[in-house]
Protein backbone atom coordinates (compact mmCIF):
# COMPACT_ATOMS: atom_id res chain seq x y z
CA UNK A 1 0.00 0.00 0.00
CA UNK A 2 2.86 2.35 1.01
CA UNK A 3 4.35 1.39 -2.64
CA UNK A 4 0.97 2.09 -4.47
CA UNK A 5 0.85 5.67 -2.96
CA UNK A 6 3.88 6.85 -3.23
CA UNK A 7 3.75 5.80 -6.55
CA UNK A 8 0.96 7.31 -7.40
CA UNK A 9 2.04 10.99 -5.53
CA UNK A 10 5.16 10.59 -7.80
CA UNK A 11 3.01 10.27 -10.85
CA UNK A 12 0.74 13.31 -10.06
CA UNK A 13 4.21 15.15 -9.39
CA UNK A 14 4.21 15.73 -5.77
CA UNK A 15 6.55 14.55 -3.07
CA UNK A 16 6.75 12.13 -0.80
CA UNK A 17 7.68 11.55 3.22
CA UNK A 18 7.15 10.19 6.15
CA UNK A 19 6.86 13.22 7.98
CA UNK A 20 2.61 14.48 9.16
CA UNK A 21 3.78 17.82 9.45
CA UNK A 22 3.64 19.89 6.08
CA UNK A 23 1.93 16.96 4.33
CA UNK A 24 -1.07 17.68 3.01
CA UNK A 25 -2.43 13.93 2.20
CA UNK A 26 -2.07 11.53 4.27
CA UNK A 27 -2.28 7.33 3.17
CA UNK A 28 -2.88 5.20 6.10
CA UNK A 29 -4.90 1.72 7.27
CA UNK A 30 -7.70 2.57 9.46
CA UNK A 31 -5.56 1.45 12.35
CA UNK A 32 -2.52 3.62 11.85
CA UNK A 33 -5.43 6.80 11.14
CA UNK A 34 -6.89 6.03 14.81
CA UNK A 35 -3.14 6.46 16.28
CA UNK A 36 -2.42 9.20 13.90
CA UNK A 37 -5.58 10.62 14.98
CA UNK A 38 -4.27 11.85 18.87
CA UNK A 39 -0.99 14.07 16.96
CA UNK A 40 -1.34 17.62 17.24
CA UNK A 41 -0.70 18.25 13.29
CA UNK A 42 -3.15 16.35 10.39
CA UNK A 43 -3.01 16.95 7.04
CA UNK A 44 -6.67 18.29 5.47
CA UNK A 45 -7.18 14.92 3.64
CA UNK A 46 -6.99 12.00 4.04
CA UNK A 47 -6.62 8.26 1.74
CA UNK A 48 -7.65 5.00 4.00
CA UNK A 49 -7.37 1.18 2.76
CA UNK A 50 -6.40 -2.10 3.90
CA UNK A 51 -9.34 -2.76 6.29
CA UNK A 52 -12.72 -1.86 6.21
CA UNK A 53 -13.26 1.39 8.19
CA UNK A 54 -15.94 2.23 11.40
CA UNK A 55 -18.02 4.71 11.21
CA UNK A 56 -17.06 5.71 14.74
CA UNK A 57 -13.52 6.29 13.09
CA UNK A 58 -15.19 8.22 10.27
CA UNK A 59 -16.69 10.75 12.59
CA UNK A 60 -13.12 10.95 14.92
CA UNK A 61 -11.98 11.66 11.60
CA UNK A 62 -14.16 14.14 10.42
CA UNK A 63 -14.20 15.82 13.67
CA UNK A 64 -10.36 16.69 13.60
CA UNK A 65 -11.58 18.46 10.28
CA UNK A 66 -10.15 15.91 7.84
CA UNK A 67 -12.24 14.72 4.51
CA UNK A 68 -11.36 10.83 4.60
CA UNK A 69 -11.69 9.05 1.16
CA UNK A 70 -12.02 5.30 1.52
CA UNK A 71 -10.87 3.01 -1.21
CA UNK A 72 -11.40 -0.84 -1.63
CA UNK A 73 -8.27 -3.18 -3.79
CA UNK A 74 -6.00 -6.45 -3.06
CA UNK A 75 -3.19 -6.90 -4.23
CA UNK A 76 -4.32 -9.74 -6.60
CA UNK A 77 -7.09 -7.64 -7.86
CA UNK A 78 -5.58 -4.24 -7.81
CA UNK A 79 -7.59 -0.86 -7.65
CA UNK A 80 -11.58 -1.92 -7.21
CA UNK A 81 -13.48 0.68 -5.54
CA UNK A 82 -13.26 4.21 -4.25
CA UNK A 83 -15.84 6.73 -2.54
CA UNK A 84 -16.82 8.27 1.09
CA UNK A 85 -18.65 7.40 3.93
CA UNK A 86 -18.49 3.58 3.33
CA UNK A 87 -20.36 3.95 0.42
CA UNK A 88 -18.15 2.61 -2.06
CA UNK A 89 -18.66 2.27 -6.37
CA UNK A 90 -15.87 0.86 -8.58
CA UNK A 91 -13.27 2.51 -10.33
CA UNK A 92 -13.68 2.77 -14.03
CA UNK A 93 -13.31 -0.30 -16.18
CA UNK A 94 -14.23 -2.72 -13.10
CA UNK A 95 -16.99 -4.95 -12.99
CA UNK A 96 -18.69 -5.80 -9.25
CA UNK A 97 -20.93 -8.73 -8.23
CA UNK A 98 -21.96 -10.07 -4.75
CA UNK A 99 -22.31 -13.64 -4.61
CA UNK A 100 -23.65 -15.68 -2.11
CA UNK A 101 -20.93 -17.39 0.11
CA UNK A 102 -21.94 -19.45 3.63
CA UNK A 103 -20.17 -15.94 5.72
CA UNK A 104 -21.77 -13.38 3.52
CA UNK A 105 -21.96 -11.84 0.16
CA UNK A 106 -18.65 -12.43 -1.58
CA UNK A 107 -16.82 -10.00 -3.89
CA UNK A 108 -16.15 -10.51 -7.25
CA UNK A 109 -14.22 -8.71 -9.82
CA UNK A 110 -13.81 -8.13 -13.57
CA UNK A 111 -11.22 -5.80 -14.95
CA UNK A 112 -8.37 -5.29 -16.92
CA UNK A 113 -6.26 -4.78 -13.77
CA UNK A 114 -6.86 -8.23 -12.46
CA UNK A 115 -3.49 -10.46 -11.43
CA UNK A 116 -2.58 -12.90 -13.96
CA UNK A 117 -1.53 -15.33 -11.16
CA UNK A 118 -0.14 -15.71 -7.48
CA UNK A 119 3.42 -17.09 -6.31
CA UNK A 120 2.62 -19.78 -4.01
CA UNK A 121 -1.37 -20.17 -3.95
CA UNK A 122 -2.85 -17.29 -2.31
CA UNK A 123 -6.65 -16.14 -2.04
CA UNK A 124 -7.25 -15.57 -5.65
CA UNK A 125 -10.26 -17.21 -7.31
CA UNK A 126 -11.20 -17.08 -10.35
CA UNK A 127 -13.99 -18.54 -12.50
CA UNK A 128 -14.72 -19.33 -16.29
CA UNK A 129 -16.53 -15.41 -16.68
CA UNK A 130 -12.98 -13.46 -15.74
CA UNK A 131 -14.20 -12.93 -12.18
CA UNK A 132 -11.82 -12.71 -9.40
CA UNK A 133 -12.46 -12.74 -5.67
CA UNK A 134 -10.06 -13.08 -2.82
CA UNK A 135 -12.69 -13.87 -0.31
CA UNK A 136 -13.70 -10.31 0.76
CA UNK A 137 -17.70 -9.83 2.28
CA UNK A 138 -19.48 -6.65 0.94
CA UNK A 139 -22.78 -6.00 1.12
CA UNK A 140 -25.19 -3.15 -1.20
CA UNK A 141 -25.08 0.24 0.16
CA UNK A 142 -27.57 2.41 -2.26
CA UNK A 143 -27.65 2.33 -6.04
CA UNK A 144 -24.88 0.54 -7.49
CA UNK A 145 -22.71 1.05 -4.55
CA UNK A 146 -21.41 -1.27 -1.65
CA UNK A 147 -20.08 -1.69 1.92
CA UNK A 148 -17.16 -3.79 2.55
CA UNK A 149 -17.71 -5.98 5.92
CA UNK A 150 -14.70 -7.81 5.98
CA UNK A 151 -12.76 -11.01 4.87
CA UNK A 152 -15.47 -14.25 5.20
CA UNK A 153 -12.14 -16.55 6.47
CA UNK A 154 -12.47 -14.17 10.01
CA UNK A 155 -15.75 -15.45 10.74
CA UNK A 156 -16.07 -16.76 13.79
CA UNK A 157 -18.79 -19.84 14.72
CA UNK A 158 -20.32 -19.25 17.68
CA UNK A 159 -23.55 -21.02 19.91
CA UNK A 160 -24.53 -21.84 16.02
CA UNK A 161 -23.94 -18.10 14.88
CA UNK A 162 -21.94 -17.02 12.11
CA UNK A 163 -20.28 -13.36 14.00
CA UNK A 164 -17.53 -11.51 11.48
CA UNK A 165 -14.43 -10.58 13.07
CA UNK A 166 -14.61 -7.39 12.03
CA UNK A 167 -18.30 -6.40 12.48
CA UNK A 168 -17.31 -6.81 16.04
CA UNK A 169 -13.71 -5.23 15.92
CA UNK A 170 -15.89 -1.36 14.46
CA UNK A 171 -18.33 -1.73 17.50
CA UNK A 172 -15.52 -1.97 19.84
CA UNK A 173 -13.80 0.68 18.29
CA UNK A 174 -16.54 2.85 18.98
CA UNK A 175 -16.10 2.39 22.85
CA UNK A 176 -14.53 5.25 23.96
CA UNK A 177 -11.00 4.80 24.69
CA UNK A 178 -10.19 1.72 22.39
CA UNK A 179 -7.58 2.68 19.92
CA UNK A 180 -7.20 -0.97 18.15
CA UNK A 181 -9.04 -3.85 18.63
CA UNK A 182 -9.01 -7.65 17.37
CA UNK A 183 -11.10 -10.20 17.76
CA UNK A 184 -10.21 -13.49 17.55
CA UNK A 185 -12.16 -17.35 17.69
CA UNK A 186 -11.04 -19.44 20.30
CA UNK A 187 -12.29 -23.38 20.65
CA UNK A 188 -14.98 -23.74 23.11
CA UNK A 189 -16.44 -27.37 23.91
CA UNK A 190 -19.89 -25.56 24.92
CA UNK A 191 -20.00 -22.91 22.08
CA UNK A 192 -17.73 -24.15 19.24
CA UNK A 193 -16.12 -21.21 19.63
CA UNK A 194 -15.59 -18.09 21.60
CA UNK A 195 -15.31 -14.62 21.04
CA UNK A 196 -12.10 -13.41 22.07
CA UNK A 197 -11.28 -9.17 21.83
CA UNK A 198 -7.94 -8.02 22.02
CA UNK A 199 -8.30 -3.87 22.69
CA UNK A 200 -5.55 -1.18 22.78
CA UNK A 201 -6.82 1.78 24.61
CA UNK A 202 -5.70 5.09 24.88
CA UNK A 203 -3.95 4.66 28.39
CA UNK A 204 -6.25 6.88 30.23
CA UNK A 205 -9.28 4.19 29.81
CA UNK A 206 -10.29 1.94 32.88
CA UNK A 207 -9.85 -1.61 31.34
CA UNK A 208 -13.32 -2.41 33.24
CA UNK A 209 -15.34 0.29 31.99
CA UNK A 210 -14.70 -1.05 28.52
CA UNK A 211 -15.76 -4.47 28.87
CA UNK A 212 -19.10 -3.21 30.76
CA UNK A 213 -19.88 -0.54 27.56
CA UNK A 214 -19.37 -3.54 25.46
CA UNK A 215 -22.21 -5.65 27.55
CA UNK A 216 -24.22 -2.76 27.24
CA UNK A 217 -23.76 -2.02 23.24
CA UNK A 218 -23.29 -5.47 21.78
CA UNK A 219 -25.78 -8.00 20.87
CA UNK A 220 -25.02 -11.08 22.66
CA UNK A 221 -23.98 -13.11 20.35
CA UNK A 222 -21.46 -10.69 19.53
CA UNK A 223 -20.28 -9.95 22.89
CA UNK A 224 -16.12 -11.42 23.45
CA UNK A 225 -16.22 -14.06 26.39
CA UNK A 226 -12.51 -13.67 26.95
CA UNK A 227 -10.52 -10.09 26.94
CA UNK A 228 -6.83 -8.81 27.15
CA UNK A 229 -5.48 -5.23 26.94
CA UNK A 230 -2.21 -5.46 24.82
CA UNK A 231 -0.80 -3.19 22.00
CA UNK A 232 -2.00 -4.35 18.87
CA UNK A 233 0.88 -5.51 16.36
CA UNK A 234 0.89 -4.65 13.19
CA UNK A 235 1.94 -6.24 9.47
CA UNK A 236 4.05 -4.03 7.30
CA UNK A 237 1.47 -2.75 5.60
CA UNK A 238 -0.58 -1.19 8.65
CA UNK A 239 -2.97 -3.97 9.20
CA UNK A 240 -3.47 -5.61 12.82
CA UNK A 241 -1.42 -8.65 12.52
CA UNK A 242 -4.44 -11.16 13.39
CA UNK A 243 -2.24 -14.03 12.74
CA UNK A 244 0.32 -13.22 15.57
CA UNK A 245 -2.08 -12.54 18.28
CA UNK A 246 -3.98 -16.07 17.29
CA UNK A 247 -0.52 -17.88 17.95
CA UNK A 248 -0.19 -15.57 21.16
CA UNK A 249 -3.06 -16.74 22.20
CA UNK A 250 -3.50 -20.42 21.52
CA UNK A 251 0.45 -20.27 23.25
CA UNK A 252 -1.07 -18.40 26.42
CA UNK A 253 1.39 -15.59 26.39
CA UNK A 254 -1.38 -12.55 26.03
CA UNK A 255 -1.09 -11.92 29.45
CA UNK A 256 -4.13 -12.59 32.20
CA UNK A 257 -7.84 -11.66 30.54
CA UNK A 258 -10.47 -9.66 32.07
CA UNK A 259 -13.37 -11.09 33.40
CA UNK A 260 -16.25 -10.24 31.04
CA UNK A 261 -19.29 -11.54 33.66
CA UNK A 262 -21.08 -12.21 30.04
CA UNK A 263 -23.41 -15.02 30.01
CA UNK A 264 -23.82 -17.70 27.43
CA UNK A 265 -26.24 -16.36 24.53
CA UNK A 266 -29.59 -18.22 24.96
CA UNK A 267 -31.68 -20.08 22.12
CA UNK A 268 -33.40 -16.72 21.24
CA UNK A 269 -30.62 -14.32 21.48
CA UNK A 270 -28.43 -16.65 19.16
CA UNK A 271 -31.61 -16.19 16.89
CA UNK A 272 -32.25 -12.97 17.28
CA UNK A 273 -35.36 -12.93 18.66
Amino acid sequence: MHLYAALHALWTGAAVGDELRGASTLHATPTRLARLLEADALPAAAIVAGAAMSDALRERAAARGIRVTEYYGAAELSFVAVGRGGALAPFPGVEVELRPAVAGRELWARSPYLALGVVGGGMLRRDDDGFATVGDLAEPNGSDMFRIIGRGDAAITTAGATVLAEDVEGRLLALPGVVAAVVLGETDELLGERIVAVVELDGTTDAAAVVAAARDRLPAAELPRRWFVSAIPTTVSGKPARGLLQVALAAGTLGPSLPSHAPHPTPSERSGA
